[in-house]
């Protein structure tokens, strides 16, 4: 019988870059950045959707 953990199920690691949050890399631009800043962002949250976050209609 082994001992130790194994890891059967492993996070794919990311394909994209490491994007700065202070500076744009020169090979980039504007739109390309934020883009890349959003992703990066959306990659780290956990988003939820249940029935009680859905409205129908906003309320302004």
């Amino acid at each position: 019988m082994r001992k130790g953990k194994t890891n059967t199920h492993k996070s794919p690691k990311s394909t994209l870059p490491k994007v700065s949050y202070h500076y744009k890399p020169e090979n980039m631009t504007l739109e390309q950045w934020q883009v890349a800043l959003r992703q990066q962002v959306a990659a780290k949250e956990s988003f939820n959707i249940s029935e009680d976050t859905i409205t129908d209609s906003p309320e302004r």
